[in-house]
C-alpha cells in the first residue's frame, strides 16, 4: 500500500472503495473510451519507456470515474500518472442497480509500449 492510499484510507476515502459493488470492466459498456496514444508522454516515448498500470476506478452513477487508485505500477512515473489522467477521462453506462448503491468499482490495464521498438534511440 503506497503513502497516497494510507492517506486516502486515515481520511475515509479508502474504505469507500471497499464498500462499492466491484464490476468485470469486460462486462461494462464504455460509453467514451480516451484515445490511448494522446496520454503517452512524449518524453516517456523518446525515452521508450513501456509498461502497463493496473487502476482501480470508482464510479459515480453516472458512468464517470471520481477516483482512481493505482494497484500495479507501470515501472514508470510517468507512465502511471498518465495511465491516471487516461482513466479518469472514461466514461461508461451504469450496470442495473449502480445508482441505488451509489456506484461502482472496476479494475482497468492501461499498456503504453514503444510505437517503433525497431528503432534504437542512437538511429533516430
Amino acid at each position: 500500500m503506497g503513502l497516497l492510499d494510507t492517506w486516502m484510507d486515515r481520511i475515509g476515502l479508502g474504505e469507500r472503495f471497499a464498500r462499492l459493488p466491484h464490476h468485470d470492466f469486460t462486462q461494462l459498456v464504455v460509453r467514451h473510451r480516451p484515445e490511448q496514444e494522446r496520454y503517452y508522454p512524449e518524453v516517456s516515448r523518446l525515452a521508450r519507456e513501456s509498461g502497463s498500470a493496473r487502476l482501480l476506478l470508482a464510479v459515480a452513477p453516472d458512468g464517470v470515474p471520481y477516483r482512481v487508485r493505482l494497484l500495479q505500477s507501470s515501472g514508470y512515473l510517468r507512465l502511471d500518472e498518465a495511465a491516471h489522467r487516461l482513466a479518469l477521462d472514461f466514461r461508461f453506462v451504469a450496470p442495473a442497480g449502480a445508482l441505488a448503491r451509489g456506484g461502482w468499482q472496476t479494475t482497468l490495464r492501461v499498456t503504453f509500449v514503444d510505437p517503433n521498438p525497431e528503432i534504437s534511440p542512437a538511429t533516430r
